[in-house]
């Protein structure tokens, strides 16, 4: 919380910043608000509308082009995958399957595979261990919440066993492969539903 205050006054107090977009839920929006009325610097509130704020950033460039600076660069063209895994059911066959299969998908050129990692141990290890390197699978740290609902709007496939994740690529309307413990976890299982759901997209 102290290094995020110290982060913002300098950026205002340098003139880096010429507006704050707060999303409307974040836990920082106090400090935010407080730091930007010294500086008299307008703070917006983003009302927690998916579809309205995934216009907004697609309809601000300089926003946009901000947002997409700590993810790799996506091939016009290109199916784009996004995959996020909870700490929540996240021991059994699942992690390993979708690795297996995420290997096999990326082997088509025109499939792009990002994969924010969250920041846990065992989340990380499962994750590193099932998914080698293949230049169509990126491996990320944790995005912002800006930054990950405008990749999430650059989707067509949501791959989570989160049910906030899915909640959020339901409200944008995107193709979902929601992993749950119940599911065959075969990796053979669950690259044809990836399959089946790429092709509606």
């Amino acid at each position: 919380m102290d290094e995020l205050r110290a982060s913002l006054a300098h950026a205002i107090e340098q003139q880096a910043a010429t507006q704050l977009l707060v999303p409307e839920h974040s836990p920082h929006g106090p400090i935010c608000k407080s730091l930007a009325a010294k500086q008299q610097l307008p703070v917006h509130t983003l009302e927690r509308d998916l579809p309205a704020l995934s216009a907004l950033i697609a309809n601000n460039p300089d926003l946009a082009l901000t947002l997409e600076r700590p993810t790799p660069f996506l091939p016009e063209g290109n199916k784009v995958i996004v995959a996020w895994a909870s700490h929540q059911e996240i021991d059994g066959d699942h992690p390993c399957s979708v690795g297996q299969a995420f290997q096999v998908l990326a082997e088509e050129p025109t499939i792009s595979i990002v994969f924010p990692v969250r920041k846990d141990m065992a989340v990380q290890q499962l994750i590193y261990q099932s998914i080698d390197w293949h230049e169509n699978i990126h491996l990320l740290e944790p995005l912002d919440y800006l930054a990950f609902i405008h990749l999430l709007s650059r989707a067509d496939l949501v791959v989570t066993n989160s049910p906030a994740v899915a909640s959020e690529a339901e409200e944008l309307s995107l193709p979902l492969l929601f992993l749950s413990a119940g599911d065959d976890p075969s990796s053979g299982a669950v690259e044809k539903r990836a399959r089946q759901l790429l092709a509606t997209h």
